[in-house]
């Protein structure tokens, strides 16, 4: 069982990208999109790779009144869908812990 998680640990560590596809990366925000509902895009710096993506999306999964999100860091965005107003500062600040840069575009 232990060369089991070894081997797994190797191949994430060696093919970084394959980390969003576990982790359940990317949907599209449309979908969640409703009247109640605001809608902002973020321009993200400093991401390189899926994990870091997967980090992002966490970190801004977990602001209250974040309803749905997508992030690529191919594209360097987040599109946050939120209920209620927008929260830019904790959005800056939840993606800031892992020494990323937002800004609302």
């Amino acid at each position: 069982m232990l060369w089991t998680s070894t081997a797994l640990v190797a191949l994430f560590a060696l093919f970084p990208e394959y980390v969003g596809a576990i982790t359940g990366g990317g949907g599209t925000v449309e979908a969640a999109a409703a009247a109640s509902q605001e809608r902002s895009v973020y321009r993200l710096e400093g991401m390189t790779c899926l994990g870091c993506e997967a980090h992002a999306r966490e970190a801004i999964a977990a602001i209250p009144g974040v309803v749905d999100v997508a992030v690529s860091y191919e594209a360097g965005s987040a599109d946050v869908v939120w209920q209620g107003t927008a929260d830019d500062g904790a959005v800056a600040s939840a993606v800031g812990e892992f020494g990323y840069r937002a800004s609302r575009q």
